[in-house]
């Protein structure tokens, strides 16, 4: 028989010899048994090894982790963070580590995303990767920030920092490079506001336990500003803030730290009520940071808090132009977002420019769960421009969204009376005097329905409730004239001309002999009104007058004015119906005739 020829072995490429780089999986946990099976059911798969460092359960945390493939190791809990964590890296086999709590959420999504990043590893172990890390806040909704997560296991490379603690800048120190990526960590330990303020007074206790043996340490700064802002302490955070800011060399040596200290520092000025520290700080980081889209937000942001309306839209409108990036402190993108084009629809309100207002208002709408405040002002401005309808649905869906407060309910009263919705009108002011009984403006409008209905004993009651919360309301002094005289009830009419003319310091400067006096002491009060730009009331005081004892002078001043501001329909309507309702049918015609000739 001949002999077989073997056959030649291929040689192998570099890439099939090249061993891929490993992964470990470290976390610290403490009684997490309830947490464990959710954050390891899909990132168990595509990692080499768990490592599992317990610092002291007494649920089955422990068994649940080997049942789950990890090696379990115990730690003595020591109030340091840093040092757990260095323990669970010390059991890592694995050239790159992944550290995860037990609260953290890895999707199949970016289980994918994992998997492709493993792909390009080196085992140089060059780089080191940053995550984004979606976090829920009771306050603020769903939050994001960058969190440094996979990192090359090398000599001498520790986590720093007894809470809160960092890796980054030792990983520099080593020449590691720093790579953001776009895998999604899901962190649910922030659900309840109670949570919140514990895990704060926790956190604030060590924090500073650490800072009186390292004064000098901006990440420590940095950490207890914060953890006191959580706590609603703005203004001690905002102190630590600036001692990070200007600790050492930190702005050329770790800009993207010293711009994430910048921007807090800038917030919490704001939310301390020191704006304009807030707006300096912030302008000198727009220049620096030129193209940083929250940059340019925060600083729009502290001009318009501090009134400067103009340059607020200037920078407002730039920061919509510009990237939202992720930083390594948690922002809720969608809510900076709303907020953006609110503020810009708030500034150009407070300019006048309504319709731009309403344009940014309306873009605002969808973007965040507290796009009610965009629907509220929208109703607003849609009651000064007199669209009571609209006005009236944007209060409906602002209520219907959780904002059922006291305002928005007398307000959609008000703005569903104008279009003669009685019913809807009532229900609506009540249900503001249910949440608030000392509802100004649902007492004052509730009046004035009741009045308008000639239900003069309920509106009596809410009339004297809206002067016993402020006196000095004009229209409910006109209002309850017109009841009075309707009721023929002289003293409390007089008395009520005496009080609104002492209000605008106007004598009465003869004896009422009659009604047609009366009623020139209210055309004088009206004048007064319109000359000093308050016309409606002044118009009212007019009608009043008109109603007491018809005059053609007064008529014409009436149509005059309500021509002015586009009204006279309306005021023509309320002249023909008080004129029938005293019987006077001979004067409407004549009346009528002058009245439409002025409307020509």
């Amino acid at each position: 028989m001949g002999r077989k020829k073997r056959k030649k072995r291929k040689s192998q490429s570099p890439r099939q010899t090249t061993r891929r780089a490993s992964l470990s999986l470290c976390m610290i946990v403490k009684d997490e048994a309830h947490n464990l099976p959710d954050c390891l059911r899909y990132i168990k798969k595509v990692v080499d090894e768990i490592v599992v460092v317990d610092t002291g359960s007494v649920d089955e945390t422990k068994s649940i982790a080997k049942d789950l493939g990890a090696r379990v190791f115990h730690f003595d809990w020591c109030d340091d963070f840093a040092a757990a964590r260095n323990e669970s890296i010390h059991h890592a086999r694995g050239d790159y580590i992944l550290w995860l709590d037990a609260d953290d959420r890895v999707d199949p999504n970016e289980i994918a995303k994992i998997k492709q990043l493993r792909k390009i590893l080196s085992r140089s172990k060059d780089k080191a990767f940053y995550v984004v890390v979606n976090s829920h806040w009771p306050t603020d909704g769903d939050s994001q920030f960058l969190q440094l997560r996979i990192f090359p296991k090398l000599a001498g490379v520790r986590f720093e920092g007894r809470i809160h603690e960092q890796i980054f800048h030792k990983l520099q120190e080593h020449g590691v490079e720093l790579v953001q990526t776009d895998i999604i960590i899901r962190h649910t330990g922030y659900d309840s506001a109670e949570a919140v303020l514990q895990k704060g007074q926790r956190n604030l206790q060590i924090i500073l336990d650490e800072l009186r043996e390292d004064l000098d340490n901006p990440v420590l700064h940095y950490n207890a500003g914060r953890t006191l802002a959580a706590l609603g302490r703005y203004e001690q955070a905002v102190a630590h803030m600036e001692k990070a800011r200007t600790a050492g060399n930190l702005k050329e040596e770790h800009p993207d730290f010293y711009l994430a200290v910048s921007l807090l520092a800038g917030q919490y000025y704001l939310q301390s009520g020191k704006i304009g520290q807030a707006e300096s700080m912030l302008k000198d980081l727009a220049r620096q940071f030129p193209r940083n889209g929250l940059v340019r937000f925060y600083y729009g942001q502290s001009l318009f808090e501090s009134g400067r309306y103009e340059e607020a839209i200037r920078d407002l409108a730039e920061a919509l132009s510009l990237p939202l990036e992720v930083s390594v402190f948690a922002v809720n993108m969608d809510l900076v977002q709303f907020q953006n084009y609110y503020l810009l629809g708030l500034a150009y309100k407070h300019l006048g420019d309504l319709d731009s207002a309403c344009t940014m208002l309306q873009k605002s709408l969808g973007r965040h769960g507290q796009h009610y405040l965009s629907m509220e002002e929208l109703g607003k401005l849609e009651l000064q421009r007199g669209n009571y309808q609209t006005a009236a649905s944007y209060f409906n869906k602002a209520i219907k969204e959780g904002a059922a407060s006291d305002a928005n309910y007398a307000n959609l009263g008000l703005a569903c009376s104008k279009v003669n919705d009685t019913g809807k009108a009532e229900k609506a002011f009540l249900e503001a005097l249910e949440l608030n009984p000392d509802c100004l403006a649902a007492h004052s409008n509730l009046g004035h329905l009741y009045c308008k209905l000639q239900d003069y004993h309920k509106a009596l009651k809410h009339f004297g409730e809206a002067l016993r919360l402020a006196p000095d309301l004009v229209d409910v002094r006109l209002a309850l004239s017109s009841i009075f005289f309707r009721l023929q009830q002289v003293e409390p009419l007089v008395a009520e001309c005496d009080t609104l003319l002492a209000q605008l310091n106007l004598p009465r400067d003869l004896t009422l002999n009659n009604v047609e006096e009366l009623a020139a002491l209210y055309s004088r009060i009206g004048a007064t009104l319109i000359d000093q730009g308050r016309t409606e009331v002044g118009l009212m005081a007019h009608m009043v007058s008109l109603e007491m004892a018809p005059s053609l002078e007064i008529l014409k001043e009436v149509a005059t004015v309500a021509g002015r501001i586009g009204r006279l329909n309306e005021y023509l309507a309320q002249i023909r119906q008080i004129l029938a309702s005293q019987g006077q049918d001979q004067a409407i015609e004549h009346i009528a005739r002058t009245l439409d000739a002025a409307a020509v």
